[in-house]
């Protein structure tokens, strides 16, 4: 909710800092308060799952993202929402045939992605 509060900053900054400042927006404060959000998540991730599967739970759904959206706010969602999936299903797998569930989770994030990249290149092929 709070990345959803700075977003349309977050978007002028990331396209131009010089620009972000001139209408007013501090860039500083912005930057802080992002990756004050970001370090959150990783910390609360890390002491939760680990670091490995933390960093697969951040990384591939955010590459998944970036093979099938059009746009930054395409992308955003679509990064939750893979995210999202491959942690309810890991879980849901996990517990219905006793198994562990961070090497699901990835190995369900690691299917969307590859399923992306088929995706993307059968667009390309259009």
């Amino acid at each position: 909710l709070a990345v959803l509060s700075i977003y349309k900053n977050l978007t002028l900054k990331m396209l131009s800092t010089e620009l972000a400042h001139s209408v007013g927006i501090k860039v500083g404060r912005l930057e802080f308060i992002y990756l004050l959000l970001f370090a959150i998540a990783v910390a609360l991730g890390i002491r939760f799952v680990g670091a490995l599967l933390m960093g697969s739970l951040v990384i591939i759904p955010a590459a998944t993202a970036k093979n099938v959206s059009a746009s930054l706010r395409s992308f955003m969602a679509l990064s939750v929402l893979f995210g999202v999936f491959a942690a309810t299903t890991g879980i849901y797998f996990s517990y219905a045939y006793t198994l562990a569930p961070g090497p699901v989770f990835i190995l369900i994030s690691t299917t969307l992605f590859l399923l992306s990249l088929f995706l993307r290149r059968a667009q390309r092929a259009i």
